[in-house]
């Protein structure tokens, strides 16, 4: 995370990165001097939610996102804890010509690790 505070050190420009581990876009957003600690919660690998609007920032000519609200979430793993496993036979894949976004692979190795067998 990159701080750069106003000269009057009563406002500060934060800016990072976010990614959901296919795509990336940075986040920038000024907070006056009381709000500064409440970013302290985010550290690198942090869930977190966020809303509101991209921008095209001139300065760095790219899309990023200007939060309005942030809270960091618990970042948990999907389990199939059913008894007997099963898989739904039918889905679109990246391959599709349907609107499928998985890679057959990545949904090969998520059934794999939810415990059913080859």
């Amino acid at each position: 995370m990159e701080v750069k505070k106003t000269r009057d050190c009563s406002r500060a420009l934060y800016s990072f990165d976010i990614t959901d581990h296919t795509d990336s876009i940075n986040v920038k957003l000024f907070m006056r001097s009381e709000l500064f600690g409440k970013l302290q919660a985010l550290q690198v690998g942090s869930g977190v939610l966020m809303q509101g609007d991209m921008e095209y920032d001139e300065y760095i000519p790219e899309y990023v996102f200007r939060p309005q609200s942030i809270a960091v979430a618990e970042l948990t793993q999907r389990e199939d804890a059913a008894p007997e496993k099963r898989v739904e036979l039918h889905l679109h894949t990246n391959m599709s010509q349907m609107d499928g976004v998985s890679s057959a692979a990545e949904l090969i190795g998520q059934a794999h690790k939810w415990g059913i067998p080859q």
